[in-house]
Parts: C-alpha cells; structure tokens; sequence
C-alpha cells in the first residue's frame, strides 16, 4: 500500500517476513474508498469533513 519496493539486497524481509499482510492491504483499501466516497458526495467545499470527521466515521464504520 505505501509503494514500497523490494530489491535483491533486502534479503532480510525474504527470510523473516512470512505473512502477506493481506487483510491488512484489503482494510486499507475499504478504508480509502471510505474516505474517497465521503469527500466526492460533497456538494461544496464547504461540506468535506475534516480529518477528524473523517476518522470518527471510520470507526462508526467498524473499518478500524
């Protein structure tokens, strides 16, 4: 999710990292398309909610 990019010397995440973070990964991405959906239905610029906004109605979701 945050574009991070594997080379051939980061030996140590082949090793040590065994799980895929896909629930994770899949949680991010309801989280954004929350996030995203919440600021486009906005008629004005005066209506998209704060961030603060924003992370309380996340947690109303039970998206965290």
């Amino acid at each position: 999710m945050l574009n991070h990019k594997e080379t051939k010397s980061n030996s140590t995440g082949h090793v040590y990292v065994q799980y895929s973070y896909d629930f994770e990964k899949c949680r991010a991405a309801q989280v954004r398309e929350f996030i995203l959906d919440q600021r486009v239905r906005c008629e004005s610029i005066d209506d998209v909610p704060t961030l603060d906004v924003l992370r309380e109605r996340v947690k109303q979701a039970g998206l965290i």
